[in-house]
């Protein structure tokens, strides 16, 4: 998924592909943080050990997405964790942006 994460004077702070597992910790809990990525699907957010998420439907598009923590948390819906008795957790397509 490419991604790019400006701050608030619009200085990129991230931009790049973020694949499969990688991870990519915001500042300051993203508080004036804007995203831009290329596949919304295949992202989501972590706040405090909780994923958020996805940001959109695969192979979206989405732009100017703010990321501070509370709008995070009360926007977009917490991604449910596997049930414990159904083994270890499966691969799952996506990259993760921190807000901690």
């Amino acid at each position: 998924c490419w991604v790019q994460v400006k701050d608030a004077a619009g200085a990129v702070l991230l931009e790049r592909i973020l694949d499969t597992g990688d991870r990519w910790q915001a500042p300051g809990r993203g508080a004036g943080l804007r995203l831009r990525a290329g596949n919304a699907g295949g992202l989501v957010v972590e706040i405090d050990g909780v994923d958020h998420g996805p940001l959109g439907r695969s192979g979206e598009v989405v732009k100017n997405v703010r990321l501070d923590a509370e709008r995070v948390s009360a926007e977009l819906p917490v991604v449910p964790a596997p049930a414990p008795e159904t083994g270890p957790a499966p691969a799952r397509a996506e990259a993760k942006l921190e807000l901690e």
